[in-house]
């Protein structure tokens, strides 16, 4: 059982530094679209903005607090 808990750990942290790293890697200096990296993400595009590449929601059902009237 401690083996079993001490490899989900690892695996966890792991997947966890993985993931960090794979964010530092979007801040990268950019000055179009295309000199950021294309992943295929079905509600997030990485876009240049201010010169920096970052997630983009393309989230079509999630509501903006622009356009929700409930929100105010």
């Amino acid at each position: 059982m401690a083996k079993t808990c001490k490899l989900v750990f690892a695996l966890i942290l792991f997947v966890s530094l993985y993931l960090v790293s794979m964010s530092a890697e979007l801040g990268g200096p950019c000055r179009s679209d295309e000199e950021c990296p294309q992943l295929s993400l079905r509600f997030f595009a990485i876009k240049c903005r201010e010169n920096v590449c970052i997630y983009v929601d393309l989230d079509p059902y999630k509501p903006r607090a622009e356009k929700n009237q409930f929100l105010h």
